[in-house]
């Protein structure tokens, strides 16, 4: 058995629910042969065994160009999308002869339009995985700059081709796909011991701080005086996935790049809070490790309103004001936040089981 992943390298969200998706793959057919073809950093996959695919770096989307951590930049985005379309056929024959001469019998696709190009130009299935299609998300960008609004037409049609849509919580219609089977959360789950984490990081077992942890690629964003307040009040233990200026302070743990791919579900499970981005991937892992979630606002993406209005009654959520977060008056916001007494309803988390299994029935 013989399988291709085209993985948008659009955040880890993508990557992360893939993973989860290939891991039980690979439990129901650990004979299958997998290939990734991705820009997502082939570091994303740790903890899956090496030998159970082979991985090659291919650009064959585009994702969106971010700004910062709250915002994208549009003109951007659309640019690169046209020029990866204007050798998409060039992109299709290169790809078609990849897949005939390893013999692949299935592409999965999260949610790379010209993947559906390719399974059809290579006469085999392809199954995508998403809770958003990039024509949803490029549509706004195109009000703004109508000269691309050739790119909607070109992605529609591609999606048009697609054999299945496993359909995630948090979408929308995404009506370009033709065939569609709503699944539930696929994403990756917590695989250690949290007194083994704990341990591992250095924070004392009967230590009654609460752990935060803060997982925003925000550069020298990080304003001092929030992690300042934090390890001042002694209240807290902070995790962070940037280099802080308190780093020498034991309350304050910089983690490490062992740990920010396929680890990050455990990191969750030992915390009581986790500040970050809106999307599918923390939320998904939040609900799994049953942690809180802090959340700063994000514009000009228009998957953010549908999560945002559709993780309220699936985890504890709270958004904290753009102007305060970037002020680094945090301490009152996560304060305030942590006082509730939090109730998690109960939400299936078994999506990536019935992928590989869906996966598998097309690949035979």
């Amino acid at each position: 058995m013989k399988i291709l992943f085209y993985i948008s390298g659009h955040g880890l969200g993508h990557a992360t629910r893939v993973y989860a998706v290939m891991n039980a793959l690979a439990a129901k057919e650990p004979d299958a042969q997998v290939f990734l073809r991705t820009q997502v950093p082939i570091n994303a996959f740790d903890g899956l065994s090496p030998g159970f695919f082979q991985a090659d770096e291919v650009a064959i989307d585009v994702g969106v160009v971010e700004k910062d951590i709250f915002s994208q930049d549009i003109h951007a985005t659309l640019s690169r999308y046209a020029r990866i379309d204007s050798v998409k056929n060039h992109l299709i024959d290169d790809e078609v002869r990849f897949i005939k001469q390893k013999g692949i019998q299935v592409i999965v696709s999260d949610i790379p339009p010209l993947a559906s190009e390719i399974g059809f130009a290579a006469d085999i299935p392809t199954i995508a995985i998403g809770n958003f299609s990039w024509d949803f998300i490029y549509e706004p960008y195109v009000l703004q700059y109508p000269a691309f609004g050739y790119l909607l037409d070109e992605i529609r049609s591609a999606y048009e081709k697609t054999t299945l849509l496993m359909r995630l919580p948090l979408h929308h219609e995404m009506t370009a796909f033709p065939r569609q089977r709503d699944i539930p959360f696929a994403v990756r789950k917590p695989r250690t011991d949290p007194m083994d984490v704990r341990a591992r990081l250095g924070i004392p077992a009967n230590s009654e701080k609460r752990i935060v942890a803060i997982a925003l690629r925000m550069d020298n964003v990080v304003p001092s005086r929030a992690i300042q307040e934090l390890v001042e009040s002694n209240e807290f233990i902070v995790l962070s996935f940037v280099s802080l200026p308190f780093e020498a302070n034991p309350t304050v743990h910089v983690i490490g790049p062992e740990w920010r791919r396929s680890e990050f579900p455990d990191l969750l499970a030992i915390s009581d809070v986790v500040i970050c981005k809106l999307g599918y991937g923390i939320v998904s892992e939040c609900i799994v490790a049953q942690v809180p979630l802090i959340y700063v606002p994000r514009d000009d993406f228009a998957e953010y309103e549908i999560l945002e209005t559709g993780s309220r009654d699936l985890l504890p959520s709270y958004l904290m004001p753009r102007d305060d977060f970037l002020k680094g008056n945090w301490y009152d916001h996560i304060k305030a936040f942590l006082s509730f007494n939090f109730t998690w309803p109960s939400v299936r988390t078994d999506g990536a089981d019935i992928a590989a299994t869906t996966i598998i029935s097309y690949a035979t």
